[in-house]
């Protein structure tokens, strides 16, 4: 019965007409400019908006959708585009980051029915970056939502935390929620040129996530200074509107 039950969840899933619900991606490269995976950027085509946060994902729902249903099937969707770029080889060791509402999914789906797309998929899970906003939007974090974080990085799936250093996600939430990533972004990357005590923040944040085996992704690079000066700081992953362009998935 609970396989059946999982099956049809994943139908469901399935049944999102890809008209309505796409991704566009923008690159994310390393200090030399090399192109190591995407971000992907939720598109809801009847409302014509980015969904790429989980304040974002609560929009009122097309066709019955909800926000739990959007994330699974950009989970799904996700591992199939990761399966499908590991037939080229020109593309076969990217990574794949995308925003997802654990919480909900957990609580509408389950964490069998996340494994089950994932061992269908025959992917390298390690190449799925899962950016999970309650970590930092919510003020506890309870256990079923770690626990949901741990089985899915059992599953060797990556867990990223959004625009480290706001709201709720602290040094201490690090010490909390077991992650792989943290992404600074936002008004943080344009002052740390003009502000000293943001670069000496700066410079602990990245002497920590070198300590804790945690990797670091810049987002939000406007110019080529920015670029530069996050590179020369040895940071993993580097993003934003200096690379110049976004594709769908037919453009890449």
């Amino acid at each position: 019965m609970k396989r059946e039950v999982l099956a049809a969840k994943e139908r469901q899933c399935s049944r999102i007409n890809k008209e309505e619900l796409f991704f566009n991606f923008q690159p994310m490269v390393d200090s030399r400019f090399c192109i190591t995976g995407m971000a992907a950027e939720l598109h809801h085509a009847r409302c014509n908006r980015i969904i790429n946060s989980v304040k974002d994902l609560l929009i009122p729902p097309a066709s019955g959708t909800s926000s739990a249903l959007e994330s699974a099937w950009s989970f799904a969707e996700a591992c199939s585009q990761i399966s499908r770029w590991e037939k080229e080889e020109e593309k076969q060791d990217w990574k794949l980051s995308i925003a997802f509402h654990l919480d909900a999914v957990i609580r509408n789906y389950g964490i069998d029915f996340l494994r089950r797309i994932l061992n269908k998929s025959q992917i390298d899970t390690s190449k799925l970056y899962l950016e999970v906003d309650e970590i930092a939007s919510l003020p506890r974090i309870d256990c079923t939502l770690i626990n949901g974080i741990k089985a899915l990085r059992s599953m060797g799936v990556k867990i990223s935390v959004n625009n480290f250093g706001t709201e709720y996600s602290s040094l201490h939430r690090l010490k909390e929620v077991p992650v792989d990533r943290i992404t600074i972004g936002g008004e943080f990357i344009e002052s740390i040129f003009h502000n000293k005590t943001d670069q000496l923040i700066f410079s602990n944040i990245m002497a920590l996530a070198k300590m804790l085996k945690v990797e670091v992704l810049i987002k939000d690079i406007n110019n080529l200074e920015q670029f530069e000066y996050f590179a020369k700081n040895q940071c993993d992953m580097l993003s934003g509107d200096v690379l110049g362009f976004r594709a769908n998935q037919q453009e890449i």
